[in-house]
């Protein structure tokens, strides 16, 4: 049985320039930020990260960077596809020496490859490395909507263990599982089919709005994962303003837009692409300004899952008790609800900067966390024993 690459949310990371390179130090803060949002692995060098116009040399120097960065707390997965059969291979086992954990390999480009083709290209691929890899097609970008037949084909090979599907055929998930079984993982590679891919059997997302909003994107693909449709619907809908938005000229431009006016400048793009146009700026500054300045209104079940995201990417957990907004957070055996009485939640050691992402997404701008220094005595209604203070100001921007 394969072994998933990973589950949930993997952001596509925008590539930071500054004065025309690659900004390495903003690399890592982005990293940092998705990890503290509890995302488990980043793409580095996709299409929203303006593959087609970094040099191997710079893909290679951000992945040895990112690995570095990252260790074993975040899954890298390289952008190593090419339409050259030669320079993928070559890419792919350089990325392999850098540190990579995996790969993302977009189908070949421009000359549209026939079945047989893709089958050998990706077996080509796959033979000269020992890391997973998965399939990325887009047919939008590269003028080839892969075949389920090839999916089936390639399923055999140990170390493919997946594709990022971003074509919108929906019903096309439903055939690559019956052709594939479930041990061929598909992600959508859309963000707004992220929960009707996870509803027929999908393993997550491989995202472009969770540069922007990592919690609230793990949030809904958490839930869904779980089952728990109604939040994940309901999360998907709110969210969707914000993919169109981002989608609204060819990505990366507006993703990138969006995240100089969130305080993350991460530059402009590389031409051919340019900015975002004057218009769609406005409509972008809007709608991240109401965002920031009225959050809309969040059922507990999210509130909740915000903080259940970054439980379980931090795993140290004694018990303390969070109070906010004159609300309780209360998480009982790694279970958290909103409650109007008080209660007891799982937390780490030190989470503040963690804990105000979460919080902050919530909206609750102010909290109390309260650590119990002998969690065993707890009895509703019962007394807590020795307890210690810490004030934790909210008010990281997302």
């Amino acid at each position: 049985m394969k072994k998933p690459l990973f589950s949930g949310v993997c952001t596509a990371l925008v590539t930071p320039f500054l004065n025309g390179s690659v900004n390495y130090p903003m690399m890592e803060q982005l990293l940092g930020r998705q990890m503290a949002a509890g995302i488990s692995a980043v793409v580095l060098a996709g299409t929203t990260g303006e593959s087609p116009t970094l040099t191997d040399s710079e893909k290679l120097e951000m992945f040895r960077r990112a690995k570095a960065y990252a260790a074993d707390d975040c899954t890298i997965i390289a952008g190593t596809g090419s339409n050259s059969t030669a320079h993928a291979v070559a890419l792919s086992v350089k990325a392999q020496m850098a540190g990579a954990d995996g790969l993302l390999v977009v189908t070949p480009y421009y000359n549209k490859a026939t079945p047989s083709g893709l089958i050998a290209h990706y077996k080509a691929v796959a033979e000269s490395v020992n890391l997973p890899v998965i399939v990325y097609n887009v047919p939008s970008r590269t003028g080839v909507d892969v075949p389920v037949s090839v999916y089936e084909a390639l399923s055999a090979v140990p170390n493919i263990v997946g594709v990022k599907e971003a074509s919108t055929d929906i019903t096309k998930i439903t055939r690559i599982r019956n052709a594939c079984g479930p041990d061929f993982a598909i992600w959508s590679g859309n963000d707004d089919q992220a929960v009707p891919v996870v509803s027929l059997g999908g393993s997550g997302v491989i995202s472009v709005l969770s540069n922007v909003c990592p919690i609230e994107t793990t949030a809904m693909v958490r839930a869904a994962l779980d089952g728990d449709f109604d939040t994940a619907s309901d999360l998907q809908c709110k969210l969707q303003p914000l993919v169109e938005l981002l989608f609204c000229e060819v990505n990366p431009i507006p993703v990138k837009a969006a995240m100089k006016q969130i305080g993350l400048d991460c530059g402009e793009c590389r031409l051919p692409l340019t900015q975002l146009s004057a218009e769609n700026q406005e409509n972008l500054m809007k709608f991240l300004s109401l965002r920031k300045g009225g959050r809309q209104e969040c059922r507990p079940q999210m509130i909740s899952l915000h903080l259940q995201v970054i439980l379980d990417a931090l795993h140290i957990h004694p018990l303390v008790l969070i109070k906010g907004n004159g609300s309780f957070v209360m998480g009982i055996a790694g279970k958290l609800q909103v409650c109007a009485a008080l209660g007891l939640c799982q937390f780490p050691q030190s989470p503040k900067d963690s804990l105000s992402q979460a919080l902050t997404a919530a909206g609750i701008v102010h909290a109390d966390l309260v650590q119990l220094e002998n969690p065993s005595a707890h009895k509703a209604g019962a007394g807590y024993g020795q307890i210690t203070h810490h004030d934790i100001g909210c008010h990281l921007p997302l």
